[in-house]
């Protein structure tokens, strides 16, 4: 093989390289940007859980109310 054909296989590899970087670079960026908008959303507090009992009409009804 030649000096020429090994330069012009060296070439070849180093461009596939860079198609293969430029792949992986713009999955990781596409990954960055999901990671953002996920920051970007506020995260729910979920508040202290307390017992509520409602008299209604004589009728007791008990549930978990959310204190806000």
């Amino acid at each position: 093989m030649s000096v020429e054909d090994e330069l012009k296989r060296k070439r070849a590899e180093l461009l596939a390289e860079i198609d293969g970087l430029a792949l992986r670079t713009e999955t990781v960026t596409m990954q960055v940007s999901a990671i953002d908008q996920v920051i970007a959303q506020p995260i729910p507090r979920t508040p202290p859980v307390t017992r509520a009992k409602c008299v209604c009409d004589g009728i007791v009804i008990s549930r978990a109310d959310r204190v806000v």
